[in-house]
């Protein structure tokens, strides 16, 4: 009965999250705002869980964590605030001042964000490069490369250290709640070796790409 019942709330949840994987992709495509997309899927799966009686205060209390949204959504209103003060132009302009080629802007903004997403996490460092783009801190015509090289390094930056991406510290927070202890020099001790590789890498590739 148990197996019953289990198989017949991971049937829908499981569902749910293929129709949300799929809609961020057409979102992205459609140039949806993502957000919206994140909240329905959210209201859907949550709908789920209630019809299926799987939702309760003990178990919000046990999985969410209030402090790390409080987190995060402090360094969103941290980046409005230099962004309207005018420092992400000035601090892309300072970051790009010797770029003179394609190549160059996309070690640059890979190098860049892969090592600002390590100090203010890789959501509004990203945000911070992409004003400072937009707002003229690089020329025109290496906008793109940059850009790029940035969205790389805020993928494969964060994997040196464990408060580079809000995914890594909600999973750490998963984990440890389920019994295993992944320490910060644990991660840091792999990170240390993954991180420049990938980094490495993907700065090649995309370089390569606009030879």
């Amino acid at each position: 009965a148990a197996a019953t019942a289990d198989r017949r709330f991971f049937i829908p949840i499981a569902a749910g999250l293929v129709i949300l994987a799929i809609a961020y992709i057409a979102g992205s495509a459609l140039l949806w705002p993502l957000g919206i997309v994140a909240v329905a899927g959210a209201a859907g799966l949550v709908a789920i869980a209630i019809a299926r009686r799987r939702l309760s205060r003990e178990h919000l209390r046990a999985h969410v964590s209030p402090g790390l949204f409080i987190y995060v959504a402090g360094l969103f209103v941290m980046v409005r605030a230099v962004e309207q003060a005018g420092i992400t132009g000035a601090f892309v302009g300072a970051a790009t001042s010797h770029v003179d080629s394609a190549a160059s802007a996309v070690v640059s903004g890979l190098l860049g964000e892969a090592a600002l997403c390590n100090v203010v996490n890789n959501l509004p460092g990203l945000l911070v490069f992409l004003s400072g783009a937009q707002s003229g801190g690089i020329a025109p015509a290496l906008r793109v490369p940059f850009v790029l090289g940035a969205l790389a390094g805020a993928d494969l930056g964060p994997n040196l250290t464990p408060v580079g991406a809000l995914s890594t510290m909600l999973w750490l927070v998963i984990v440890r709640r389920h019994g295993v202890e992944v320490s910060t020099w644990d991660f840091l001790r792999i990170g240390a070796f993954v991180a420049p590789l990938s980094i490495l890498a993907a700065g090649i590739l995309i370089a390569l790409s606009f030879r």
